[in-house]
């Protein structure tokens, strides 16, 4: 895995032998692998055959001699792949079933369904959030206004009655100079 030869130990992503491994999980961070295959044909090894291919990512079988024992997957996106490979003696009989192993290769925390249900809910409470600010802030103003209405109101209630009264005292001026006036 990105050019770092797997072995059994404390760091190890196998937890036990290559050959007695049937699945494999690995991080986002690792999907550059180096796969070598080999088989158990010890009579001219060098006219042994393989074919391999990775379910999920190849369709059609792969096929390669003695030397191409080795295939490279670079960066695999998150998900699920079976590895197969199907080797041949030195004298064209193959294996009736592929070697398999499972690859799972998670992805990051963020690209996971349960990211997407607290980026959800954090983009829902966002605008809960700016709603319940901008509905208190209307009401705020709701209740300035009408408490400047209100006083304008007895600004203007006040004044009406002082206009009121000076015009009583006019009318009772006007009607004393008219009465004034009536008798000289």
């Amino acid at each position: 895995i990105h050019h770092k030869t797997d072995s059994l130990t404390d760091n190890s992503i196998l937890n036990k032998h290559i050959g007695l491994t049937e699945d494999v999980d690995l991080t986002y961070l690792q999907n550059d692998l180096i796969i070598e295959f080999a088989a158990l044909g010890f009579i001219s090894p060098d006219k042994n055959a393989y074919k391999y291919k990775l379910v999920g990512l190849e369709n059609e079988w792969n096929e390669v001699d003695a030397l191409g024992r080795h295939v490279r997957y670079t960066n695999l996106s998150p998900g699920t792949y079976i590895f197969q490979v199907m080797a041949s003696n030195s004298e064209g009989v193959w294996n009736p079933k592929p070697r398999e192993l499972n690859i799972t290769i998670f992805p990051p925390w963020w690209n996971t369904w349960w990211a997407y249900v607290i980026f959800i809910l954090a983009f829902i409470g966002i605008i809960y959030l700016y709603i319940y600010r901008s509905t208190l802030k209307n009401k705020k103003m709701a209740l300035k206004l009408e408490r400047q209405v209100k006083d304008r109101t007895l600004e203007l209630k006040a004044s009406h009655d002082e206009l009121s009264s000076s015009l009583e005292n006019l009318k009772t001026t006007q009607d004393q100079l008219v009465q004034s006036e009536k008798m000289a």
